[in-house]
Parts: C-alpha cells; sequence; structure tokens
C-alpha cells in the first residue's frame, strides 16, 4: 500500500496522482529546477547547483557539486543520499544518484541528466 500520495500534470495526460518513489522522484526534480533565492520571501529554497556547471570541472568543483545536491536532496525528509558519481557530457552533466527512501531498506538508482544548453534537468 502506498504511503505517499501527490499529483503531478508534468509529462503526463491524463493520470496525474503519483505515488511513492515516483512522487518523490517528482518533487526532487522540481526542487533542483529551482535556482536559490528565485522565489519572493523564500531565499533558502531551491539549489545553486547550476551556478557550477559553467566552471571547470576539477576535483573542487565536483565536491562542490556534490556538496550542493546533497544538501538539495536531504532537504527532503523521505530521503537519504548514498552516492552521487558525476560524467561530464558534451552538453551537460550526468549525475548517478543512489538514495534510500524512508518507504525501503533497499538503495535505488537516479539517473539525472543536467543539461547547460537549455537549463533543464530530467532523469535518463
Amino acid at each position: 500500500m502506498a504511503r505517499f500520495y501527490g499529483y503531478s500534470s508534468i509529462d503526463r495526460n491524463k493520470k496525474f496522482r503519483l505515488e511513492d518513489f515516483e512522487l518523490v522522484k517528482r518533487d526532487l526534480l522540481n526542487n533542483l529546477l529551482i535556482r536559490q533565492g528565485t522565489i519572493p520571501g523564500r531565499p533558502n529554497v531551491g539549489t545553486s547547483l547550476w551556478d557550477y556547471l559553467y566552471e571547470v570541472i576539477d576535483d573542487a568543483t565536483l565536491n562542490q557539486l556534490d556538496n550542493e545536491m546533497r544538501k538539495s536532496i536531504e532537504r527532503d525528509p523521505r530521503v537519504k543520499v548514498e552516492n552521487i558519481l558525476f560524467y561530464t557530457q558534451n552538453n551537460g552533466l550526468l549525475c548517478e544518484i543512489s538514495v534510500k527512501t524512508v518507504m525501503s531498506s533497499e538503495a535505488q538508482m537516479l539517473k539525472l541528466f543536467l543539461n547547460t544548453e537549455n537549463l533543464t534537468a530530467n532523469y535518463v
């Protein structure tokens, strides 16, 4: 039986209801798409992750990306980050994120592509 229920109209025609891990994935993606400081009156909402994508990808930048990604994801009390790996691609960054949720004791893998051409993120 599902523990979490929510709704999303993104990429959906009829069935808007999301449950459990699908809802968590959508909420995480929504959070990562908000630039920190862009919501009036809520300066701590969002992430500064996108600021690092135009830097030279070295160990220091990867460490900052890892910290920012963990901070952003772990704001959600349903999720705990196990591991994050980054891979550069022609027009962005592929992130493999291993997470555990309160709904399961097993880690699940999220593959997220951060596209620097159009500043979007989506699951692969």
